[in-house]
């Protein structure tokens, strides 16, 4: 099965590429665009942090991911060091 992959626009109207990351147990974002690109594994694996969301909703927690990386970059001129989806935080290594 292919890993979930979608396109979404920042503020400015910029498009953005979004990609799981799936390594074994290991899950990540990998984004890309015209701004920069991006790649991390997230700690704690959301499979075990978040199983019921995550397991239910894969789809609707890497949009959140990645529309929150993207908005702190777009905001902050750097890529973020940690994310929050659904109530946990998740650090990027």
């Amino acid at each position: 099965m292919p890993g979930i992959k979608s396109t979404i626009k920042d503020t400015r109207n910029i498009n953005w590429t979004y990609q799981e990351i799936s390594q074994s147990r290991n899950r990540g974002l990998h984004i890309w665009g015209s701004g920069g690109n991006f790649s991390r594994i997230v700690r704690p694996d959301p499979h075990s942090a978040d199983s019921k969301y995550y397991n239910k909703k894969q789809v609707k927690w890497y949009q959140e991911a990645a529309e929150q990386t993207i908005n702190f970059f777009v905001e902050n001129g750097n890529w973020p060091s940690s994310i929050e989806v659904n109530g946990y935080t998740y650090t990027y290594q």
